[in-house]
């Protein structure tokens, strides 16, 4: 089975998920605690999340995603 690898844009009343291997259509997302546990738990074991590091708001799905024992990359920035 392949891994499903999703990348999320956070800011602070919504995130955005899109995945890379297209298992899910792009959507938005409430950034709350029980829609993000609910999204958490759609997704298959051993999927990969990667997500921007902002100044607090990522800290919700971070903490649930590594606590549903998904493998999570928070990144900082881009370098140019």
């Amino acid at each position: 089975m392949q891994t499903l690898h999703i990348g999320v844009d956070v800011a602070k009343k919504e995130v955005v998920v899109a995945s890379a291997e297209g298992g899910f259509a792009p959507h938005a997302l409430m950034n709350q605690r029980t829609a993000l546990k609910r999204w958490l738990r759609s997704l298959p074991s051993g999927a990969r999340i990667g997500l921007e590091a902002t100044s607090h708001d990522h800290l919700c799905l971070a903490d649930l995603a590594h606590a549903f024992g998904f493998t999570v990359y928070v990144l900082d920035r881009a370098i140019h």
